[in-house]
Parts: C-alpha cells; sequence; structure tokens
C-alpha cells in the first residue's frame, strides 16, 4: 500500500499541502504541474488540509484517487457528469494510485461506450407517469409509477441484448422481463440481484435462457449451466406435462356452456397439443370449436381440471373452424 507522509507534504500557512511528492519516484502531485501517464491521461492534485487527491475529469467522467493523511486506505470515486444528474461508477477501496488510476480509466472508457437516456420525473412510461427514477449505469435506468415499472436501456444497451429474447420497447418491466436487462448488462450493475435475475430468467424465459445463456454462461457472469428443471419453471413443468398428451388430448382455450343457437350444446374452443408440448395461446394449433352435449359434457367435465386438456374423441361436430 501506498504511504503518504507530512515530510513529503509540508502544509503551507494556510494549513494546505504545498509541492506533494508522491512517494513512488518520478510521479509529482504539485499542484501548479499536472502529469501525464504513459497512456498521456493529465492528472491534477485536489484535497484539503486532511485529504490528498489526485483528479482526471474527461468527457464528463471524473476519477478521483485520494487518501485521508489520518489513515491508511486510499479511495477511488468515479462519477459521471455527462446526464442530468452525476451518478457513481464506482466507489471503492484499492492497495495503490496506480491501480486507482487504471481501474477509473477503464470505467471511464467503458462508460463513454454508452449513451444516457435522459429520463425524468414526470416523463411518460409504458406503465404511465415517472415518479421514482434511479440511473444506475449510462444507459440502464430504472423507473416506477404509481402500478409498475422497470428498465429502460438505451439504443446501444438494447443493441446488446440477444434478439432471442430482447424486448422490442427497449423497457424491460419488473415482474419477469428486467432480468434480461439485468443478466445482459450484468458487468455494469450490481452483483447482488443477479442470482436472482438467472433465477427469474430460468422460471419465465426457460428456452429463450437454455439458448443463450446455455450456450456461453461465463459471458453472463455463471461458471456453469445446468439444465433448467420442472421444479424451476413452471413452463418446463406444463410442457412436460402436455407432450405426452399430444396424440390423446387436445388443449382447451375457451368454454361457452350455452352457445347460441345451440341448446342443448356446449361449445368448447379447442387446438392441438404440439408433440413438444411448446403450446402458444397466441398461434394455436388448428384451432377449431366443437359442439359437445350438455349430459356428455356433464361427463367429461372433470378433465377441464386437468391442465385444460380434454380427450380425442371421434364425431365430435365442429361448430366452426378458425383460418
Amino acid at each position: 500500500m501506498t504511504n503518504f507522509s507530512e515530510n513529503e507534504h509540508p502544509r503551507s500557512g494556510n494549513g494546505q499541502f504545498e509541492n506533494k511528492i508522491h512517494s513512488e519516484s518520478g510521479v509529482s502531485l504539485a499542484p501548479t504541474n499536472p502529469y501525464l501517464d504513459a497512456d498521456g491521461t493529465e492528472w491534477e492534485t485536489d484535497g484539503d488540509e486532511y485529504t490528498d487527491t489526485v483528479v482526471s475529469n474527461v468527457g464528463g467522467i471524473k476519477i478521483e484517487v485520494s487518501k485521508d493523511i489520518r489513515g491508511e486506505e486510499l479511495h477511488l470515486n468515479v462519477s459521471d457528469h455527462r446526464g442530468g444528474r452525476p451518478i457513481w461508477l464506482a466507489r471503492d477501496v484499492v492497495d495503490s494510485i496506480e491501480e486507482g488510476k487504471e481501474r477509473g480509466k477503464a470505467l471511464r472508457e467503458r462508460a463513454h461506450e454508452y449513451e444516457h437516456n435522459k429520463l425524468e420525473i414526470g416523463m411518460r412510461s409504458p406503465w404511465g407517469t415517472i415518479d421514482y427514477h434511479r440511473v444506475h449505469a449510462p444507459g440502464i435506468d430504472e423507473v416506477g409509477t404509481a402500478g409498475h415499472g422497470g428498465y429502460k436501456l438505451s439504443r446501444k444497451r438494447q443493441a446488446e441484448v440477444d434478439p432471442r429474447w430482447r424486448q422490442r420497447s427497449g423497457w424491460y418491466e419488473e415482474d419477469c422481463a428486467w432480468s434480461i436487462a439485468e443478466i445482459t448488462h450484468h458487468r455494469d450493475l450490481t452483483k447482488m440481484k443477479l442470482k436472482d435475475a438467472h433465477e427469474t430468467a430460468r422460471r419465465w424465459y426457460p428456452e429463450e435462457y437454455t439458448e443463450i445463456v446455455g450456450k456461453n454462461p461465463e459471458h453472463y457472469g455463471l461458471t456453469e449451466f445446468t439444465p433448467i428443471t420442472a421444479k424451476e419453471s413452471h413452463i418446463v413443468e406444463e410442457r412436460e406435462f402436455l407432450a405426452p398428451r399430444a396424440e390423446t388430448h387436445d388443449r382447451m382455450l375457451r368454454l361457452d356452456l350455452e352457445p347460441e343457437g345451440h341448446p342443448g350444446m356446449v361449445a368448447v374452443d379447442l387446438s392441438d397439443i404440439p408433440a413438444d408440448g411448446k403450446v402458444n395461446d397466441e398461434k394455436p394449433l388448428n384451432p377449431r370449436t366443437v359442439l359437445i352435449p350438455a349430459e356428455e359434457w356433464k361427463e367429461t367435465a372433470p378433465a377441464w381440471n386437468e391442465r385444460r386438456t380434454l380427450p380425442k374423441a371421434e364425431g365430435r361436430q365442429v361448430f366452426q373452424q378458425a383460418s
């Protein structure tokens, strides 16, 4: 750890440090003489009677590496001032000035890859007027409204989301889709929510998660990928239930106990079950409406409670065939 001594930093009459010389050879901290890193980054000194600080401010992102002379720790602070209000990219303890400078420059370089959303309280969102707003990282905003909320990704952040589960609007609601944004950009977000994000995505997006995260788990913050089980995801559970019934059962979509013009009958909207059990209610397979005598329905009705499936039967009258 780098050490500072008062002999190396004599104080002026007003208590400020004068002509500071860093304990590492060849690095001057003189307030009136900014110095350069090998890569051309310019640094200046700042602080007060208790704090010794080096500062670099480029493109609206400020890096500060400081040491309180009353302690031993060196602190790295990186703040982004390009948006409506400053956001912290880092507030960490480091082992040396050089480590702090290099980490700070790496964070600044990455932050400059992304634009800000420039959202504000009072603006509109898909869930209503924004009454809560927090910037987690450049291009990643969290908003809340009276009833709901979620993440908003900037254009470049959005482009980095795999298209197989990308939300076209760039908004990722707080119940399920937030996990997609969190997993995709985990490098720039707190690790505290990453475990929950993976659990949520496995539950609600098992197919996409397997195709995307399963093929490159390290890229998404995991050491390995494990197959998703029915216990983890109700979607997987449903598919495992339906697949063995594809040849013997139909899936019920809707029910009308008193269809107009057909007294004594029950109208049931049915669709075929795909062989893999992956049903899509927006695009059902071979949708149709059949008429079943009410008396027969009374005998068949208990099947309605079995995951909305109905045993196939010959001779059912097709009342309406969907196009």
